[in-house]
């Protein structure tokens, strides 16, 4: 009786520990999951295919993304799982909008299939090492050196301006009616723009002024030719001048008489000159010829001692003069 209850006992044994051994066996192994934007490091019991796991972790694959290793692999040991994703993303630059469809591509990767070259100001509105993702929106903003001088002062900024206009507005800097702009508010920034603000003003400026007399000749039949006096002396005057002053960058540019007043008129000047001709006078005479020289002129000038006795003034055509005594 005691031998069977040791057999019955013995028997139980070996069935508990047959049963259990199998399950004792199996072995339980680390895997992570490298899903682009994600990573996930779980336990599970090895035998298991690559989708197993991903459905362990609820991680669920596109049509065209694609897994290393394949689905099918059979995890034995401790292992990566690189998910990678399909994604379609917009790339926006300078008003131009392009749609780009990569495999576990970044948004450096994007830029370069858009053939976009970034230059150090250029901004993007993801980092350029960032996994694209659907409907990501990829924007690049080109920005520019620009030199600013505004009245003889030069500042340099980076802006994302695309006119002169643009970029003057970004500054706070107000242009007046006649202000200079060069180049034209119009034009297109480039690398390296050269921005010049003249600021120009323009001023009426009245002040008080010397009015000059002027010099009048009056001729006399009774005093000899080649004589004159003074009849008159002549007087300054004053008056008032009102000018249009333009300044640029502070600096006078231009002035213009507009208006002038009167406030003591000048008293002229009057000279008398002889027209009396001496009868021994040969001014009349046709011109002569010496030396080749053809005589333009001959000018009689007497003596003050009234002796009768004087001088001529000779003037030949090619610009020489004779003085001769008579």
């Amino acid at each position: 009786m005691k031998n069977n209850f040791k057999k019955i006992c013995c028997l139980f044994f070996l069935i508990v520990t047959l049963c259990v051994l199998p399950g004792c066996s199996e072995k339980m192994i680390s895997v992570k999951i490298d899903d682009m934007l994600t990573q996930t490091q779980l336990s599970s019991l090895s035998g298991k295919t690559v989708c197993d796991i991903l459905n362990e972790a609820e991680i669920k694959l596109g049509k065209k993304d694609k897994v290393t290793p394949p689905k099918d692999t059979v995890i034995t040991k401790d292992t990566t799982i690189t998910v990678s994703r399909y994604a379609t993303s917009t790339v926006t630059y300078n008003g131009e909008t392009k749609e780009i469809s990569l495999l576990g591509a970044t948004v450096s990767d994007a830029l370069k299939k858009a053939k976009i070259k970034l230059s150090k100001n250029d901004y993007v509105n993801f980092n350029p090492a960032v996994y694209i993702s659907d409907g990501m929106e990829i924007v690049v903003v080109r920005r520019l050196n620009v030199a600013l001088t505004v009245e003889g002062k030069t500042k340099k900024y980076i802006t994302d301006s695309k006119t002169v206009s643009d970029f003057l507005n970004e500054q706070g800097i107000l242009i007046g009616k006649k202000d200079i702009v060069i180049p034209k508010q119009s034009s297109k920034l480039k690398e390296n723009s050269k921005v010049i603000v003249k600021r120009v003003e323009e001023k009426k400026i009245t002040k008080k002024e010397i009015a000059k007399y002027s010099t009048k000749y009056e001729n006399s039949s009774s005093m000899s030719e080649g004589t004159s006096r003074v009849s008159v002396e002549g007087v300054n005057g004053e008056k008032k001048v009102t000018y249009r002053v333009v300044y640029v960058d502070g600096k006078e540019k231009s002035r213009k008489k507009i208006k002038e007043t009167i406030l003591k008129r000048p008293v002229d000047k009057v000279i008398i000159q002889g027209t009396k001709k001496s009868s021994s006078q040969t001014s009349s005479q046709k011109p002569s010829k010496s030396n080749g020289k053809t005589e333009v002129s001959r000018q009689r000038v007497d003596d003050c001692d009234g002796s009768g006795h004087g001088y001529y003034i000779i003037k030949y055509d090619d610009g020489s003069v004779k003085y001769q005594e008579y």
